[in-house]
């Protein structure tokens, strides 16, 4: 084998581990003695790490995901519209009816009200806080603050009395990192109380314009699925991602912060 067989698939191969064991050992000695095919080693072990670091597996995953079910809700949305269109006259006059009793002034009808949906009140007010780590310990963050990619950052939130939440964010490539739970599966359970930091800092990357945070607080279990969703939506849009709120029902709360990246 010469410089001149391995191709760049080849040597992607041969970082992944995927080369049969005689070529992978025969690469192994020729890295020792050849500077050029050294340095395409340490490009593409590079590359890969940029790669990951930029665009982390879950997320990736979970983007996919999304487009796949939004593509599959679309389908049944379309052979869901005959069967509107030819709904019957029975139908029409019972809507009718059910309108006509909607509109019928108070006291006309006994009324009767049930707790179960209503929306329930806290006390306190849900809170997210970011920080900075600097050599001279954690500096405190104002929402809108300009920052450089590269620093490293701390999230902290205080639940109030909300027991389910979930904190993400979308940067101006519209890229949405999900910070909170740590996973898609992890649990949704806020710790109550106290100030509580995430159990993971994070670095900023180069995507250009920003990085807005979204922290949903819920009083009741909710689907994660759902609100990423909403997340989702909004980043395909990056102008309306930086301003915009995610469309959620009113039984959730929502807080924002967003980092201004400069020079990007």
């Amino acid at each position: 084998m010469t410089y001149n067989d391995i191709s760049d698939l080849k040597l992607e191969k041969y970082v992944l581990g995927e080369l049969p064991e005689t070529e992978q050992k025969a690469l192994d000695n020729m890295m020792k003695s050849d500077t050029s095919l050294a340095a395409r080693y340490k490009s593409i072990l590079a590359s890969n790490t940029d790669i990951f670091s930029n665009y982390p597996p879950e997320g990736v995953t979970l983007q996919i995901q999304w487009k796949y079910n939004r593509e599959k809700a679309r389908d049944k949305k379309k052979k869901k519209v005959f069967a509107i269109r030819s709904f019957s006259l029975a139908g029409a006059f019972l809507s009718l009816f059910i309108l006509f009793f909607m509109f019928i002034p108070p006291g006309r009808l006994p009324f009767y009200s049930s707790r179960e949906n209503e929306v329930v009140r806290v006390k306190g007010e849900a809170a997210m806080k970011i920080y900075r780590k600097t050599t001279r310990g954690a500096q405190l963050l104002s929402s809108g603050t300009s920052v450089k990619s590269g620093s490293v950052y701390q999230i902290k939130y205080f639940a109030a009395e909300y027991k389910y939440g979930t904190i993400f964010s979308i940067d101006g490539n519209g890229y949405l990192t999900l910070h909170f739970p740590g996973s898609r599966s992890g649990a949704l359970l806020l710790d109550q109380g106290s100030e509580e930091a995430l159990s993971e800092s994070f670095q900023l990357d180069n995507a250009p314009g920003f990085e807005r945070f979204f922290f949903v607080t819920s009083m009741e279990p909710f689907n994660l699925f759902d609100v990423l969703e909403q997340g989702y939506e909004l980043a395909e849009n990056p102008v309306l991602a930086k301003t915009k709120l995610l469309q959620l029902p009113e039984y959730f709360k929502q807080q924002t912060f967003i980092l201004l990246k400069e020079g990007l």
